[in-house]
């Protein structure tokens, strides 16, 4: 496996606040990586170390095994930023697209062939003309997009690219995404949508408080622990472990368990629950249900098949207490 980024023993800060704490971390190139986790998590921090616009307060970011920081030049031409909320220059698209050709020193007769061909790989024909500040947010994040792919850079970094798009714009971003690691380069983006980043992304980030952790984080609870329970003041579960620092707890969709609601329950994290919302994925169905809190379930065929599994029916949920991931304070 190739590297794009390796990661040791990263911390960054801001005041009295640790915004990442990483030990190790290995990106690898030419494939999708999705960082996912709560505003606040660490998403953007981390994103602005990748491109190298931002320091460490200590540790090492290598890129393709080089040592790199904020002052090498050489290494931030392979490597393209695209911000959640992009800014353009005033004029046409074309001559924001121009500008960038002019800032990196491109010989002017290769303008028209690679104007062209990022107008032509992100479709955007219809706005070459277009004044950039008349653009709506959605238009301005796709010209943003042409420009950052113009000088070919062998890394893509995006914070939030899909937050302005409409359903079909998103589509047509993943198939871009898709596409541009085809031809051999790495797609990095961050995600608030969880189930969106595990379905793209060949790697997941899960960030928690600054920390990769070992979750999808498609179910998590934040709360506080107390003689191995954990209260997230909607419903409270037993813990794997008796731990008084656990500040948040989760599990993967795959892991939780349905059955028929019984009489009574007497069994530790077991909930009674109402289906909210049923959809199919690929080869799975996911059932979104209310126990008071939020929880996404994947359940296989052979599993739904024999259950009446529509909105507004009552299940009992169980959460086995092993299948809990637990990240406290210590870790993060």
């Amino acid at each position: 496996m190739s590297v794009a980024y390796r990661l040791n023993n990263v911390r960054f800060g801001y005041v009295n606040k640790t915004a990442l704490s990483i030990d190790q971390l290995i990106i690898p190139s030419q494939q999708i990586c999705a960082l996912i986790g709560a505003n606040g998590s660490g998403k953007s921090t981390l994103l602005n170390i990748l491109a190298l616009l931002k320091s460490p307060v200590k540790g090492e970011v290598q890129v393709f095994g080089a040592s790199a920081n904020v002052a090498d030049k050489k290494i931030k031409r392979h490597i393209a930023y695209l911000p959640q909320k992009p800014y353009l220059f005033r004029g046409s698209v074309i001559e924001n697209l121009r500008m960038v050709l002019r800032f990196n020193g491109i010989d002017k007769d290769q303008y028209t062939g690679k104007i062209q061909q990022a107008i032509a790989e992100l479709k955007i024909e219809p706005l070459a003309m277009l004044p950039a500040q008349q653009l709506s947010g959605g238009e301005m994040q796709k010209v943003a997009l042409a420009r950052a792919i113009m000088l070919n850079p062998q890394i893509l970094l995006m914070d939030e690219p899909f937050s302005y798009l409409d359903q079909a714009s998103q589509r047509a971003l993943e198939q871009f995404i898709r596409q541009y690691v085809d031809k051999g380069h790495t797609v990095i983006f961050s995600t608030h949508d969880r189930q969106q980043g595990v379905n793209l992304a060949s790697k997941v980030i899960s960030l928690v408080d600054g920390k990769p952790v070992a979750s999808s984080l498609i179910n998590v609870f934040s709360g506080t622990a107390n003689n191995g329970m954990f209260d997230t003041g909607n419903i409270q579960l037993k813990l794997p472990q008796n731990s008084a620092y656990v500040t948040h707890v989760s599990i993967e969709p795959e892991d939780v368990k349905l059955r028929k609601p019984s009489q009574t329950i007497c069994n530790d994290n077991v909930f009674r629950g109402r289906i909210i919302a049923v959809e199919a994925l690929d080869k799975n169905l996911r059932l979104t249900i209310d126990i008071k809190e939020k929880l996404y379930v994947h359940l296989p065929p052979q599993t739904w098949q024999h259950m009446p599994l529509t909105v507004d029916n009552e299940v009992e949920v169980v959460l086995p207490s092993e299948n809990l991931l637990v990240i406290n304070h210590a870790v993060c």
